[in-house]
């Protein structure tokens, strides 16, 4: 079996692991140059700088009553908000996505011609659904069993603390990351129709996004409810659409490319220094007006300059990409395993925390000290080592269930496809919640995950 992560571009949130025979020198000997080896780079940066950024800005407290508890770097210190403009890589995320999903569009449907067949929009929203939920699906089953243990072992009297309350604690820990996947969720399951409308009229459909997004962040601005929860999908969809005009080759190059980049940064800049947002770029607690739930004006301009960008630096990293056959192939490994690492790496980051708080104080040293950076850096050895033990043992298991669809097609229609896609997004939503509708969310995963990967063989 071929190493789908080199031969075509995958969903940007995942890559299959390579073939069992390991040999990825065969998969790399047949990647094709004109394969924008940029596009892999900055997915598997970002899903490690994600990694690292948790890590890092993950604060232990105890509280008045002495019992720990959990913050940021950021809430405690909103000053450092500056960083997040290097930390936040969101926007590049839906960038690579959108140019992933083109490229698999447009080779789908050239497949679909070349054996007389139509395009199915389902059996493709179905495949790239099963590549990116499969791996998701593993790690819902791994915290719904620990609660399930937890209630067993709480409802038996056997300890005396709130066993259960810890674990739900953890699986809504585990699962802060995962927001993004709700938002990756409906663009993915409504890309064969905006590439569409894209391909069909570019200047109509961002214009109309545009206005839809603007009337949206004035109701924001102005507290008006529901409303603005309409950009939560428009505000990433436009990242995704950046990516299909970059795959396109629609967007400018060279020197008019750093211009408008520059132009982006300006703008972003004056929405944060003069205009009335915060200079953070992630949600945090206790902030009046949020960047990204749901996305702001702000987050939108940043994310355009960040984009472009990075399209402005593709060229350059896609040439020492081609020149330095080693560091291709680190790039190629790393992608196998990427996804895994953004799934986990919180709940490897929770399982170190609290396996050094027995050992030592993790709460003793002040924020931001030279004792508490070295704890911190204690913290990312042992994460990181459990975080390696985690995806070697997953990665099997997620590969087999990425794989069992192949060359199959979606045993129902697309509008429960589509049903299904939006229920699993709303689960995943309601999964990193810290609120009682957790273990409700991670029913509505299983649930909508079950249907969404029901296939028939093909005739």
């Amino acid at each position: 079996m071929a190493t789908p992560s080199l031969l075509e571009h995958p969903n940007p949130a995942t890559s299959a692991p390579p073939p069992a025979s390991g040999s990825i020198d065969a998969a790399l000997a047949q990647t094709k140059p004109t394969r924008n080896k940029a596009v892999d780079f900055v997915r598997v940066l970002a899903m490690f700088v994600v990694a690292l950024g948790h890590w890092v800005n993950v604060a232990i407290l105890r509280n008045d009553a002495g019992d720990l508890t959990g913050t940021t770097v950021l809430e405690l210190h909103p000053g450092f908000g500056w960083l997040t403009w290097i930390f936040q890589v969101m926007p590049a995320f839906f960038l690579v996505g959108g140019f992933a999903s083109a490229c698999s569009l447009d080779s789908a449907a050239s497949k679909a011609g070349a054996a007389g067949k139509d395009f199915s929009s389902a059996d493709w929203i179905q495949g790239r659904l099963r590549r990116m939920m499969t791996p998701t699906t593993w790690l819902a089953r791994f915290w719904t069993t620990l609660i399930t243990l937890a209630a067993a072992i709480h409802f038996s009297g056997v300890f005396d603390f709130d066993l259960l309350e810890l674990a739900v604690q953890g699986a809504y820990v585990g699962a802060i990351p995962l927001w993004f996947l709700a938002n990756y969720t409906i663009d993915t399951a409504i890309a064969p129709f905006t590439h569409r409308l894209w391909r069909r009229s570019p200047v109509k459909l961002i214009g109309g996004l545009l206005a839809v997004f603007t009337v949206a962040e004035i109701a924001n601005l102005n507290d008006i409810p529901y409303l603005p929860q309409i950009n939560w999908v428009i505000g990433w969809l436009l990242f995704q659409i950046t990516g299909f005009a970059w795959q396109d080759g629609k967007l400018t190059s060279g020197a008019k490319l750093v211009a408008a980049a520059a132009a982006a940064w300006a703008l972003a800049l004056a929405l944060v220094t003069v205009g009335p947002y915060p200079v953070l770029m992630l949600h945090i607690g206790g902030l009046d007006l949020s960047p990204t739930h749901p996305p702001t004006l702000a987050l939108l301009a940043f994310g355009t300059a960040y984009n472009l960008t990075v399209v402005a630096l593709a060229p350059a990293i896609d040439r020492w990409l081609t020149r330095s056959r080693r560091a291709w192939k680190a790039t190629a490994v790393l992608g196998t395993i990427s996804m895994s690492v953004y799934l986990w790496h919180a709940t490897a980051g929770l399982f170190a925390g609290v396996a050094l708080q027995q050992f030592v104080d993790m709460t003793g040293p002040e924020t931001l000290s030279s004792a508490w950076w070295g704890q911190k850096a204690l913290l990312v050895i042992v994460a990181s080592l459990l975080l390696g033990g985690i995806v070697a043992t997953v990665k099997g298991a997620e590969l087999k269930g990425m794989v069992a669809g192949a060359g199959a097609s979606f045993r129902f229609g697309l509008p429960t496809l589509l049903i299904a896609a939006a229920t699993l997004s709303a689960g995943i939503k309601m999964w990193s919640s810290p609120s009682a509708l957790l273990m409700v969310g991670l029913v509505l995963v299983h649930g909508s995950w079950f249907v969404a990967s029901r296939t028939r063989p093909l005739n």
